[in-house]
């Protein structure tokens, strides 16, 4: 290395003469165009070294940084020591790079001869640009710093300048391998929000380095939205028409701005709406009716000026959209209930801030439920949220598409299909990133690329149960493979263990039900409800394996027999009832309890024998199941598929 390799050495002596006003209004000008990587490298070098603390003319300082950073850091570190001298422009800023040999005690030696004969008379800083991050060569120095990764706290500083929000990243968080700290100017310039971006910068930490699909997350965060159809198409055209009415060629009344999203839980309707507000680059208002209900004191005067607090903030920022999720809370109206008076004006205050009545130009309206069919119809009325596109769990397809893309390829989506067969259903596509992160970093602790087997390993890993609540589990998914098979109805999987449920499960083909009649609905009630049933024949006792939660077996059958009774009327009452008497609904519910429980009699045989291929296999998919039932003379007439996909 000679000298000649330095950059930015010696020149012009610096002014100095600045007034204490014109000194301020520089550093307030220099922190304020820091663009958001540059924030974080000025918290990581302050980290590690105090400017200010120079006691000689001459210092020497040594920067680890990547090649690809050079540029920003070298910017960066020149705003730094401006601002820390106050605006006066007293150190003049050398930099060095360490590329061409090792650095030296020669290299230190003739800094010192050339900063002696330079015309320079205020203080020196040469920073040693080094790609190199050992062995330590800390005699020659008078300080090192690394700026090759960044921190928490580094980043947590720079969403608090762009967002102006506090923001905690998870314990231990370091910046992934490979990724240019660059990179954040982009997470900021695409996140909403500071959640956004934090959603977005743990999920490739947590990976432990940055692929193609993380920086397609961000240049177009609706690309890898998989299995959205119809949502997607609205949210493309929602994205082009904004952009047409900002640019003032489209009246806000030609844009399609309401949108209601339907769906179980964890299909991810709130991240759509994050990615739907990040593509078209506008803030979103997230709140639902809980986060109405709790505010200040809770009364009906609370709650309604809370409704109205959200939309003037949505408005306040538009263009922007307004999210509200849980809406399927609020009952209809009219309904029975002896709080018939506050609903009432809890959705006609909603519906006054949807029709815009004070303006609603620029604001978008997304809500989110698991029932759309339970809404306010006057909700769902034209020029209100009108639009409803219910987003379903993804199929088996979807997640192995997910997954390929998650892991850049490293699989592709057949290779994986098989183990995303067995968690189809119950699955989410936030279910397969957690997949995704699992198999590369145990990948990356083997020091090779990704394999199939690891993705293996994260959907389906060990089963260290003993054998006795294996046995459990296996008689009771087995119990509802064989109702299903007696209804002429072939799971496309079972499986006694995956990393989703932490259970088994019963994967069903998606079957679209064009007409819902008293047998179909009776038929998933028993399918549902012969878990327990085995159970209950072949041990001779029942587990609480069917109930215990809001997506249990037993939850899932009260929610078919009130549907039965109430909604679709097909008990003794032709009244429409949401909620219909607990005595119809029990009525119901053991009725086929008993003819499942017959059921698993008839077939006992079969249920411990399907038992003990899961203990041993511990996952069959549709066409070892079907050979199964061939063997066993057990498939019934064709019949519907339960609807919801899963029994568990």
């Amino acid at each position: 290395m000679s000298v000649s390799d330095i950059t930015n050495f010696g020149g012009e002596p610096r002014s100095t003469d600045r007034t204490q006003a014109d000194r301020e209004a520089l550093v307030a000008h220099l922190r304020a165009h820091l663009d958001p990587t540059q924030v974080a490298i000025e918290h990581a070098l302050l980290r590690q070294y105090d400017p200010t603390t120079r006691k000689d003319m001459q210092h020497v300082l040594r920067v680890v940084v990547s090649k690809t950073d050079r540029k920003i850091v070298e910017a960066t570190i020149e705003a730094v020591f401006e601002i820390a001298d106050g605006g006066n422009r007293r150190t003049s800023v050398a930099f060095v790079s360490a590329a061409a040999s090792p650095v030296d005690r020669d290299l230190v030696r003739r800094l010192d001869l050339e900063f002696l004969g330079s015309q320079v008379a205020i203080n020196e800083i040469v920073v040693v640009l080094d790609e190199v991050t050992g062995p330590d060569p800390a005699p020659l120095f008078d300080a090192q710093v690394d700026l090759t990764r960044l921190t928490g706290p580094d980043v947590a500083a720079t969403l608090r300048h762009v967002f102006g929000e506090e923001a905690k990243l998870d314990p231990g968080w370091s910046w992934p391998t490979g990724a240019p700290l660059s990179m954040l100017d982009l997470v900021c310039k695409k996140a909403t929000t500071v959640e956004t971006a934090l959603a977005f910068l743990n999920d490739i930490a947590d990976t432990g380095a940055v692929g193609p699909s993380d920086y397609a997350a961000l240049s177009d965060p609706l690309a890898d939205m998989v299995g959205y159809g119809v949502a997607k198409v609205w949210a493309r055209r929602f994205v082009e028409d904004l952009a047409a009415f900002r640019s003032g060629a489209l009246p806000w009344r030609e844009v399609d701005s309401t949108l209601v999203l339907t769906g179980p839980p964890g299909t991810g309707k709130t991240e759509f709406a994050r990615r739907v507000a990040q593509a078209a680059g506008i803030p979103i208002v997230a709140t639902s009716y809980s986060t109405w209900q709790r505010s200040e004191e809770g009364h009906l005067g609370d709650v309604l000026r809370a409704i109205h607090n959200d939309f003037s903030h949505a408005r306040s920022v538009a263009p922007s959209i307004l999210f509200v999720d849980e809406i399927d809370s609020l009952p209809v109206r009219g309904s029975e209930g002896r709080n018939r008076s506050w609903y009432f004006a809890v959705i006609n205050a909603l519906l006054e801030e949807i029709d815009g009545l004070s303006g609603r130009d620029g604001v978008a309206v997304m809500a989110a439920c698991n029932r759309g069919d339970r809404l306010d119809p006057a909700l769902t009325r034209a020029g209100r949220l009108n639009r409803t596109v219910r987003i379903d769990l993804p199929d088996a397809t979807d997640l192995s598409r997910i997954l390929a893309s998650k892991l850049d390829g490293a699989v592709s989506p057949e290779s994986v299909r098989p183990f995303c067969d067995a968690v189809a259903g119950r699955a989410t596509g936030a279910d397969m990133v957690q997949v995704a992160r699992e198999a590369r970093r145990t990948a990356r602790q083997a020091g090779r690329a990704v394999r199939v087997a690891d993705v293996q390993a994260a959907i389906l890993p060990p089963d260290t149960r003993s054998q006795e609540v294996r046995r459990v589990i296996a008689i009771h998914e087995a119990g509802h493979v064989v109702a299903a098979l007696a209804s002429g109805v072939v799971p496309y999987a079972v499986s006694l263990v995956d990393s989703i449920t932490g259970g088994g499960a019963v994967r069903f083909d998606p079957v679209p039900v064009t007409e819902i009649s008293a047998d179909t609905v009776r038929r998933e009630i028993l399918v549902t409800l012969s878990g327990r049933a085995a159970e209950e024949i072949v041990i001779g006792s029942v587990s609480a394996g069917a109930g215990g939660h809001d997506d249990s077996d037993l939850a899932n059958a009260t929610r078919l027999a009130t549907d039965f009774e109430g909604a679709y009327a097909f008990g003794a009452s032709l009244v429409f009832r949401p909620r219909p008497e607990q005595n119809a609904v029990e009525a119901i519910l053991r009725r086929a309890y008993s003819d499942a429980l017959a059921l698993m009699v008839r077939h006992q045989s079969a249920v411990t024998a399907l038992a003990e291929l899961l203990m041993s296999s511990g996952y069959m998919n549709k066409d070892r199941i079907t050979k199964f039932a061939a063997r066993h003379d057990l498939l019934g007439a064709v019949a519907q598929a339960p609807s919801e996909g899963v029994a568990r």
